[in-house]
């Protein structure tokens, strides 16, 4: 389990967890099991390319990596999201399907 386990400084932010590199079905897995940690349904984040997890020891939140580039994407969401501009549905090479 990515993070769980290792300590953090203070200040350090958690690694955010994407999309894997390949069809990597290890980090499918994980994916899945962090959006079942959401306290809200994801809504159309679940199945886009520009979906970014954050997750800490007790918490996960969607990120949107639009917004690095796009001040109209707010950088984490209201979920669950309904419409978007700019969402785009992830391919199975992403690995979310």
């Amino acid at each position: 389990m990515a993070g769980e386990g290792r300590w953090r400084n203070p200040g350090e932010p958690p690694a955010p967890i994407g999309p894997p590199a390949g069809s990597d079905a290890a980090a499918t897995r994980e994916t899945r099991r962090l959006l079942e940690r959401l306290g809200a349904p994801p809504g159309l984040c679940a199945t886009c390319r520009h979906l970014r997890l954050v997750s800490g020891p007790r918490s996960v939140f969607v990120r949107c990596a639009l917004a690095a580039g796009d001040r109209r994407f707010p950088r984490y969401p209201p979920l669950p999201v309904r419409h978007c501009e700019g969402y785009r549905p992830a391919t199975a090479v992403e690995g979310r399907e």
